[in-house]
Order: C-alpha cells, then structure tokens, then sequence
C-alpha cells in the first residue's frame, strides 16, 4: 500500500524534505526505501543506497544524482530506471509501481528507457 504525504504550507509552497528538484510538496511512499517526491516544478524518485546498490545495475545507479546516501532520478526521462529495475528484482515492487502509475509496467518502462537511456544494457 501507498502512503501519500503532504508538505503544502499555507501559502501553497512546498515545506516538505529537501529534494534535488526544490522542497517538497507532496511524497508517495513506494516501499521502504523508495519514495517519490512531488515539488513545484519538478519531481522524481528517491532510492536508499542499500536498496539500489542491492537491486538496481551500476548503468542505472550512474545516471541520476547521488547525494546523502540516495539515488535521485528525475521523473521525466530517468524514473523509468528504478521502475523497471525494482519491478524485475526488488520483491514486491511491481505491485506498488503499478499502484503508483498505472503506466508502469514493463513493457511501458522498457521503450521509455530505450527512448531516454538508448545505450542501456538490456539482457540479451
């Protein structure tokens, strides 16, 4: 189950916990160790550094911003990475991204990653 949280103050900024993208208006918590954040402008998922250095590939955990023990991927073109890297390998996950997003499958995180990641190392 998801859990949804709020940081909106009253004068409609965010006052939640500091992301790479701005502070944050609103959190989605997908599993321990996995959150989306939501903030003004932009937004993106967070991975703990146990849960990626155990689930997610080096490919992956080189294109994002690591920063206080945490992997951010923005959520425009590099979400997809831990969608589809903890869907396959982090049990449990791929009923919460599919909570989350409904876009979430595989199918839909693999051609999104071809489009932004072209020279990810897809198992042959």
């Amino acid at each position: 189950m998801i859990v949804k949280n709020s940081y909106i103050a009253r004068n409609g900024d965010g006052d939640g916990p500091s992301t790479p993208w701005g502070p944050a208006q609103f959190s989605y918590i997908l599993h321990r160790g996995v959150v989306f954040y939501s903030t003004a402008g932009h937004g993106g998922m967070r991975v703990s550094e146990r849960i990626a250095e155990k689930y997610m590939t080096e490919y992956s955990r080189s294109h994002c911003i690591h920063r206080n023990g945490f992997y951010w991927f923005e959520e425009d073109c590099d979400i997809n990475l831990p969608l589809y890297e903890l869907s396959k390998n982090l049990p449990g996950f791929d009923k919460a991204a599919l909570e989350f997003s409904s876009s979430a499958t595989n199918e839909y995180t693999e051609a999104a990653i071809k489009r932004w990641n072209p020279d990810y190392p897809f198992a042959k």
